[in-house]
């Protein structure tokens, strides 16, 4: 355990464009249970304090009533994930109407996060043994020079939809584990012996302050676009490229479960059934 403890960040504002819906809000467990709830009780067993949950506002009150009548004992916060909720001297380009991708999400909680945190999607099921990993890693002191992440990898092979293609973030590391380019495929539906990021990242305390510039790069090469976003392993990969930090990746994840399409839905159940 870390010496004060962690925080679960839980990215639960996207729109599940190709399942038909919000996928976050799915009860898919044998006892209605969101595929987020599990991650909450595997971060509570690793030595988490508290979870934040970036959600969109509409979604405040279905999330606020589900996680009132569960048994988690960890708090809960909650932030929006606002479209103007951008760094000074930028404002929302006329016609823009969804906000600006998983990096926009994390720094959506730079004002409640003090300490270090996992990062993890609302919309997967990572397995105890990620949450673990991702919480050992928070508990060794990382060398003071630089910023250093980790990346809970997953074999591509087990992450594939049986009912169509996905998109996937594929590492590539070094010798010594250390990530040296992260690659966003879309329409992957073949089985490689590559690993992938499924958005599980420990990250230290000091990871919102190296997002925040990166973020406003980005906005400045964007300023009138209204439909790019920008996705967290895209900004790590940037991160990497330039030097600002470093990324372990930690070959531990197993057992991952998601719902790109909605299709997915009653393989996720099945298999969820042996979890609980």
């Amino acid at each position: 355990m870390t010496p004060d403890g962690w925080t679960l960040l839980v990215l639960a504002a996207g729109r599940g464009s190709r399942f038909g819906g919000p996928k976050q809000l799915e009860p898919l467990g044998p006892r209605g249970q969101f595929l987020s709830d599990y991650a909450l009780r595997d971060a509570e067993r690793s030595g988490a304090t508290r979870a934040v949950f970036v959600i969109a506002p509409e979604h405040e009150t279905a999330f606020r009533r589900h996680h009132g009548a569960s048994d988690t004992a960890l708090s809960i916060t909650y932030v929006h994930q606002r479209l103007d909720d951008l760094p000074p001297g930028f404002s929302v380009p006329a016609g823009r109407t969804k906000p600006w991708g998983t990096t926009h999400a994390v720094l959506s909680a730079r004002g409640v996060i003090d300490g270090p945190f996992v990062i993890v999607n609302a919309d997967d099921f990572y397995g105890p043994e990620a949450i673990m990993a991702a919480e050992q890693f928070l508990s060794v002191r990382q060398p003071a020079r630089l910023p250093v992440l980790a990346a809970i990898a997953y074999p591509l092979a087990e992450t594939l939809s049986p009912n169509g293609p996905v998109s996937r973030a594929i590492l590539q590391y070094d010798a010594t584990d250390h990530l040296v380019t992260i690659e966003e495929r879309r329409e992957v539906s073949t089985a490689s012996d590559d690993w992938v990021s499924m958005n599980c990242w420990a990250c230290p305390r000091q990871t919102m302050e190296m997002f925040e510039p990166l973020f406003a790069e980005f906005l400045a090469s964007h300023r009138d676009d209204t439909e790019v976003e920008w996705a967290l392993p895209e900004t790590i990969g940037v991160m990497v490229e330039r030097g600002l930090g470093r990324v372990r990746v930690i070959r531990a994840g197993r057992g991952w479960l998601g719902v790109t399409h909605a299709s997915d839905r009653d393989l996720v159940r099945e298999r969820l059934k042996a979890v609980g």
